[in-house]
């Protein structure tokens, strides 16, 4: 017990000694011509959250900061063999820091007593446990397989004659995955604003988003619909169900694509690739929807009029006038007979303008699932190449 005094007294004593003289607004150094070096560990905590629709960054890391107090030492054999002090950091001198990037409170010093760790040479170590959350513009071009990369950047009060900064190395043992987002790399630097006349520390994050939620709850119902939307032109058209069955698929579409819209930030600097293949699908179904309509209106078309719809029309004259070409190309070669050694005539077929309705409606069907299917694939098969080859 009585030893434990003694040590507690002595380092009481040490303590109110290396403080006498000691002021905390005035930086450690005997000449005051010489900077302070700063290092600085980065320890990420957790990435709590990036809102890429705002642009905000929420990280929770420490600062480990180490710096040579020249003012503060002692002789441990003179002391009961003491090495180490922890000294409140209100009491001592310790560098002050600023978030350039920040959304709130610049001030990244907090104003609780914190303790500074010195050995009997000066050397000091200082550990601060931060929750930033800084300004982070989006690249959202290629969501759901976006990279983000987010700045930031750490100044002092002091300028950069009076007090520099090292960074030494990032430490990952304490890091917490974030659910969402996975954290490439952080790389730490030191570099000098435009006019040469600031120090900046920068911390540079690296981001890619988990794409798997997004692949099986928003593109893998996608391209079930586009399979789905093809079968309209299996259903008969006597059920009186296809406008229906087209319009669903078609508002199912919608819904969707204000999904995509409601994770994806609102700028027309860079419109997501995503947004643009919804697009694509969106206009995909609206087409089927509109050949629908015209199949229906050519097939309940009686036999001795006209398709009331103008498209309808045009395809009809089209069909005809296609018709009649190979009918006039047709040439039926007769077997020898005695009056001729060949004869050559051109058959008969109907009236080219005479064209049963039901059957031209039918082959549409035929030609349109076979188109759509390839669009379909088309449009799906380019958008996961540009994704590929940006990975790359």
């Amino acid at each position: 017990m009585q030893s434990e005094e003694g040590s507690y007294n002595a380092h009481r004593y040490l303590l109110t000694r290396v403080l006498q003289n000691y002021s905390k607004d005035i930086r450690p150094v005997s000449k005051h011509m010489d900077p302070i070096e700063v290092f600085i560990n980065v320890m990420p905590k957790a990435l709590i959250n990036y809102d890429e629709i705002n642009g905000v960054l929420h990280m929770s890391f420490a600062l480990e900061l180490s710096w040579i107090d020249e003012i503060l030492n002692w002789d441990p054999s003179l002391n009961h063999n003491i090495s180490f002090l922890r000294i409140p950091a209100t009491q001592v001198w310790t560098p002050r820091l600023f978030c350039l990037n920040a959304i709130d409170n610049i001030a990244m010093d907090k104003a609780t007593s914190e303790n500074v760790l010195y050995d009997y040479k000066g050397s000091a170590i200082y550990l601060m446990g931060l929750q930033s959350s800084t300004l982070c513009p989006p690249n959202s071009m290629y969501f759901p397989f976006d990279i983000q990369v987010c700045y930031i950047d750490v100044i002092s009060s002091l300028s950069f004659y009076e007090e520099t900064f090292i960074a030494n190395a990032v430490i990952y043992d304490v890091f917490e995955q974030n659910p969402l987002w996975d954290l490439l790399n952080i790389r730490i630097s030191v570099v000098r604003n435009e006019q040469g006349q600031l120090l900046i520390f920068r911390i540079m994050v690296k981001l890619q988003r988990r794409h798997a939620f997004f692949m099986v709850t928003i593109f893998t119902p996608i391209v079930f619909l586009a399979f789905v939307n093809l079968f309209v032109f299996v259903i008969p058209v006597d059920s009186g169900e296809r406008i229906s069955y087209a319009i669903t698929v078609l508002l199912s579409f919608t819904v969707f694509l204000s999904l995509v819209t409601d994770n994806t930030p609102k700028s027309s600097l860079t419109i997501s690739l995503f947004s643009v293949y919804m697009f694509m699908v969106l206009l995909y179904s609206f087409l089927i929807t509109l050949s629908v309509v015209v199949i229906l209106d050519i097939y309940f078309t009686n036999k001795d009029q006209a398709p009331k719809w103008n498209l309808s029309k045009m395809v009809v004259w089209g069909l005809k006038k296609e018709r009649s070409k190979v009918q006039r190309s047709v040439i039926t070669v007769l077997p020898k007979t005695d009056d001729t050694e060949y004869a050559e005539k051109t058959t008969k077929t109907d009236d080219p303008h005479d064209v049963d309705y039901k059957t031209i409606s039918s082959a549409l069907d035929k030609f349109f699932i076979r188109f759509y299917s390839l669009l379909f694939t088309l449009i799906t098969v380019t958008f996961m190449t540009v994704i590929a080859l940006d990975d790359k």
